[in-house]
């Protein structure tokens, strides 16, 4: 039985090859944490190549706001029993054959997708320490004299939560605001204290959970912050932080 056109076609647009400086940009099946296809650099040629991600896992993960150390040389640790190495922040393979280039591309591909998943669940906690920072600095710039961190408010079930920050109003209301990153207990938390709080429907209360999307998020992740309270993207915050406030 032959594979029908229309498998072909999707199973050859998910992997392709083009120039690319010295070389061939080869995408691959991988991916990082933010869904972005792993790109492999070949280089080489006759019966002689070299594999290189070319800095593609690095820049993953400091996309995600996770700072590394050393130029990536933590990034060893978790390729030193496949045969690759770390020059320069790329993920590389040794001098190999034309027989063994498709082995040494799934090779790097993988290790590249697997030390920014890795890298990153191993950092989880910095990115969220330096996001709340983020947010607690732009509400104090903006409204030194009215932010207030860890307010408590009893829900509606008369339990107690507190909110990572606070902001009063000149009418007298108050703008709740949690900043969450991509990790259960943070989603968990946020959602439980604004739903419980909101079902008090008391128009005192203005909530927003705020989002740090520098991370990679899931879909259904959203949608169950929204759950909570209406959620924003940290960096639409900004703008709308005059009307939320005033």
């Amino acid at each position: 039985m032959n594979c029908p056109n229309t498998i072909q076609q999707a199973v050859s647009s998910l992997v392709g090859c083009a120039p690319y400086g010295d070389g061939f940009l080869v995408h691959t099946t991988c991916l990082y944490p933010s869904n972005d296809v792993v790109q492999v650099i070949v280089r080489g040629g006759a019966n002689e190549f070299t594999v290189s991600d070319n800095g593609g896992a690095i820049a993953a993960i400091e996309a995600a706001g996770v700072d590394l150390i050393a130029g990536g040389k933590s990034l060893r640790k978790y390729i030193q029993t496949q045969g690759l190495k770390v020059e320069r922040g790329a993920i590389s393979s040794p001098k190999v054959s034309a027989e063994q280039l498709p082995v040494a591309i799934l090779l790097v591909a993988n290790a590249s997708q697997e030390a920014a998943h890795r890298e990153m669940e191993s950092r989880k906690l910095k990115p969220t320490r330096d996001f709340k920072h983020m947010v607690e600095t732009l509400l104090l710039q903006r409204f030194p004299d009215r932010t207030e961190k860890h307010l408590t408010v009893v829900g509606e079930s008369t339990k107690q939560y507190k909110f990572d920050y606070a902001v009063r109003s000149a009418d007298g209301r108050v703008l709740l605001v949690d900043a969450v990153t991509p990790d259960y207990s943070s989603i968990a938390s946020a959602v439980l204290a604004n739903l419980d709080v909101r079902n008090l429907n008391d128009d005192h209360f203005v909530q927003r959970i705020v989002y740090d999307d520098r991370m990679p998020w899931k879909a259904e992740d959203i949608v169950l912050l929204h759950n909570g309270a209406p959620t924003i993207p940290y960096s639409e915050f900004s703008h709308s932080l005059d009307r939320l406030a005033a």
